[in-house]
């Protein structure tokens, strides 16, 4: 539906509209407002990245929003430009189509499913079958690995038992106001609502499903008559593990499975699984409960592999436990266990035999335990063979789940394994330690990390130098984070920024990028020097003098999740379809609508193109000249005229035909002023001008008509927003910026050209003006006399900092191009204006002076 809309839309011709100054400005509020809520979305979709266990159905969503307000803020951009911008319409539909298509795998099922046969089940279905249902649904149909035939009993049928049973309101007033620090309420409560469940009755309907699921398993070759009833919670074995919270029972008849059904249910209360939600902030209705029924195996042995030894992450090794019997004395440590340490890579095993007195059997109904045969006991519960075989199995399922997995199995009186159950292992976000390490390494600056690990290298300060000069393995410092910083993203060893936001276009792509960053320093250029080697946590945000190995040895085994099974490779494609960025120089002729391949590229040109719409408002403003105006009363020596577009002017002066600077109350236009009224700027009078300067004015003025002394200026303004373009008799300024409390809003542009001297007297006033604005932190391009330059996405008191210094820069300037004689004059004003002293240029012979002083300055 949205495609056919988009394609009408685009089709669609509209009328020729007059100039509305108004609703120009608001579409271009309106703009920024879907570019932040974008950016919002943005971040809610790394942070579901960084997860082990990706919500399906909930990342569906969030992908429909995202392709949804693309389209919104094509539109917002095409309404401000008139449809300047209609190609993007083309690139976006090819995009969403790909996406779409992509997504069109999760589109959702029938949610009335009550039981699912294990080899119709996937990933996808984890929202129905919970996470341990889904992973051996995957075990099964995809890898074709040994394990036990079954069905899911899924969450809608536990959503119908407890409607059936009318026991929402019970469980949620029992719940209320529960604190895991009291252990006897809970426990009062825990027993109170597994004994209701237990009482419960099974909906007609679901006791139909349920018969009918046993039926189709017991048409299975060789099916036993017995199964085991296990717990599959939504959520359980995925980014929380559940390990051990429920019940599971074994052995169980066709007669005894209603009642092991209701048992596994009602585990879902047991104090141990109520505490353990409490203390992760999860709420009961978050985590409805499926139950696994798999076919009991009669197992001479069973066990647990770690495919990571968790005590020694970084060696090469796994670990195998195993006992004789079934695993379910294994998992809960109740016995002694063989273990045994296997080489990853190579044909060793390090065995470790123990004492097995008792082991755990099937009995008659149920399970019952017995003494292991004395000449059993100290025997190895495992052959090389099945170990060989084991480590096999293993390393396919931490390779297909794209981490390392706690795998549970069992081996029948045959010697065949069998897969029961395999979960993500922790044990790699359990050296990841919530607070920095004991370290004699002084800490230089705290920030924000962005998630991205750790990182040590020297210093490069990059402060206006050119980005091939970066080199390979070194710590980027910045003053403001850019997306020109993703050209070397891939040969830096990290990133530290002064300032910084996470929602920002950098940070987006130093997450992807995996590039540990620490955002938000504020004087890290300041106080670092270049070549000073440190380390950067990137998770904590702690920047540490010189190499701290405690903190490298822990981040570098935080991997990424291994993008390799169907859902992970299915959710890259999706993400290298949205988050890269490839537009990032606005100056190259690649930045363009056809050359957006991702979401993030279309974004990053819209909101480039809004902002230099903006900066040519004032332009048509003076070209009409059809606005309500009121005269701003100053010292300028040309009129100045006022243009509110809501909110830029107090409420008492709007009405008034002439008012005063303090009348206005737009946020950039005061930041403006209080440079341009500084006491040591002056806007009437001559400077120290010399001979050969006034008389290139004077043979300009005879020659050429580019600038009439007086000409009116124009400032639109509203509250956060302001347009201004001064025309001082040969010369032309224009500031174009946004100041606001949203960092990613802010900008100022400003353009400079024009002067009364020869053109080489204007090229070096323009290249004093760049010196000038390169130490503000401003980005610039000059061309002879025209400069154009930017400073954005700083915080509101930053950016009101430049505009105040811009105001004074242009009274400081507005007749310098006569005493530019040579380039040693340029860089003279630009160290005047440096020192703040303005005013010296008013006196006579003031060059001669400071040629002096500089000269006595070096001597000494």
């Amino acid at each position: 539906m949205l495609n056919l809309f988009a394609f009408f839309r685009k089709k669609k011709k509209k009328e020729r509209k007059t100039f509305d100054l108004t609703q120009k400005y608001y579409s271009f509020k309106n703009l920024l407002l879907t570019n932040n809520k974008l950016l919002d979305l943005f971040g809610q979709l790394q942070k579901k990245m960084g997860k082990v266990y990706i919500n399906i159905p909930l990342f569906r969503s969030l992908l429909y929003k995202i392709l949804d307000t693309t389209f919104d803020l094509i539109q917002n951009l095409n309404e401000f430009t008139d449809d300047k911008y209609r190609s993007l319409y083309d690139v976006f539909l090819q995009l969403d189509k790909k996406i779409r298509d992509l997504l069109e795998v999760w589109k959702p099922i029938s949610l009335e499913h009550l039981t699912i046969p294990l080899t119709e089940i996937n990933i996808y279905l984890t929202v129905l079958v919970g996470g341990k249902a889904a992973h051996l649904g995957e075990v099964k149909t995809v890898l074709n690995l040994p394990m036990p035939n079954g069905f899911a009993i899924t969450t809608t049928a536990f959503k119908k038992f407890i409607e059936f049973n009318n026991l929402k309101d019970v469980i949620n007033q029992e719940l209320s106001g529960l604190s895991p620090e009291d252990l006897a309420k809970v426990d009062i409560v825990s027993q109170k609502l597994e004994s209701i469940i237990k009482k419960g009755r099974i909906p007609p309907e679901l006791e139909v499903a349920i018969n009918k699921a046993w039926s189709d398993l017991s048409k299975q070759s060789g099916f036993s008559g017995r199964v085991a009833v296990r717990s599959s919670a939504y959520g359980e074995d995925a980014h929380l593990s559940f390990a051990g919270q429920f019940m599971s029972v074994l052995n169980v008849d066709k007669q005894g499975l209603i009642d092991a059904y209701k048992e596994v249910l009602a585990s879902k209360y047991c104090s141990r699984a109520i505490n353990y939600r409490l203390q992760k902030g999860i709420k009961d209705e978050e985590m409805p409960m499926a139950v696994l029924v798999i076919e009991m195996i009669a197992a001479k042995a069973a066990g647990v592999i770690y495919t990571r030894n968790p005590n020694h992450p970084q060696e090469d090794t796994m670990l195998i436990t195993s006992s004789w019997g079934l695993g379910e004395y294994v998992v809960p440590g109740k016995i002694s266990t063989d273990y045994f340490q296997v080489s990853r890579t190579k044909e060793e095993i390090i065995s470790h035999i123990a004492k097995k007195e008792k082991m755990l059997v099937l009995g008659k109904e149920g399970v019952e335990e017995k003494e292991v045969p004395l000449e059993e006991q100290e025997k190895p519960s495992l052959t090389v063979e099945e170990i060989k075989l084991l480590k096999q199995y293993a390393l396919i399922l931490e390779d297909y789940f794209g981490s390392p997995q706690d795998i549970e199995y069992a081996i029948d009186k045959d010697h065949k394994i069998f897969i029961l159950q395999t979960r993500p292992l922790k044990v790699l976000a359990r050296t990841v330690s919530e607070t920095p390490p004991q370290t004699e390494n002084k800490i230089l600056l705290k920030g924000m990390g962005i998630g991205t690990g750790a990182a040590t290298g020297p210093v490069f300060i990059l402060n206006g130098r050119n980005l091939n000069e970066v080199p390979e393995g070194a710590i980027l410092v910045v003053h403001h984070g850019s997306p020109e910083l993703t050209a070397v993203m891939s040969r830096v060893a990290g990133i530290i920024v002064d300032l910084g936001n996470p929602s920002g276009h950098m940070a987006t792509v130093a997450r992807e990028s995996r590039v540990p960053t620490v955002l938000g320093t504020d004087k890290a250029t300041s106080i670092l020097k270049n070549g000073q080697i440190l380390t950067i946590d990137g998770d904590s945000g702690v920047v540490y003098e010189g190499r701290v190995e405690a903190i490298l040895k822990i981040k570098q085994e935080t991997e990424p999740i291994a993008i390799k099974n169907p859902e992970y490779k299915r959710i890259k494609e999706i993400i290298d379809l949205i988050m890269p960025l490839n537009l990032i120089d606005p100056r190259s002729a690649s930045f363009s609508p056809k050359h957006c391949k991702t979401i993030h590229d279309i974004i990053r040109f819209i909101h480039e193109m809004s902002i230099q719409e903006m900066f040519h408002l004032g332009d048509r403003v003076v070209s009409t000249r059809r606005f309500k105006v009121v005269k701003l009363i100053s010292p300028l020596p040309v009129p100045v005229f006022m243009i509110d577009l809501g909110g830029g002017i107090s409420e008492g002066a709007a009405k008034k035909k002439a008012i005063k600077p303090e009348d206005v109350v737009s946020i950039p236009f005061q930041a403006l002023w209080r440079g341009m009224s500084h006491p040591r700027i002056r806007w009437s009078g001559p400077i120290g001008v010399n001979i050969q300067g006034f008389m290139s004015v004077l043979m300009r003025s005879m020659t050429g008509n580019e600038g009439q002394l007086g000409e009116p200026s124009y400032a639109i303004v509203s509250k956060e927003y302001l347009n201004f373009n001064i025309r001082l008799a040969y010369h032309y300024s224009l500031i174009d910026t946004y100041c606001s409390d949203i960092v990613n809003n802010n900008y100022i542009n400003f353009r400079f050209f024009g002067g009364g001297a020869s053109s080489d007297r204007r090229s070096l006033r323009a290249k004093c003006i760049e010196e000038i604005l390169k130490n503000l932190g401003f980005t610039i391009i000059r061309e002879g006399d025209l400069i154009n330059a930017w400073f954005k996405k700083y915080p509101r008191k930053r950016t009101e900092e430049r505009l105040d210094m811009l105001g004074r820069l242009m009274g400081f300037t507005r007749q310098i191009d006569m005493l530019m004689e040579n380039e040693q004059v340029c860089y003279a004003f630009a160290d005047i204006f440096a020192k703040g002293e303005y005013d010296v240029i008013y006196q006579e012979g003031f060059l001669k002076r400071y040629e002096r002083n500089q000269k006595v300055s070096k001597g000494s």
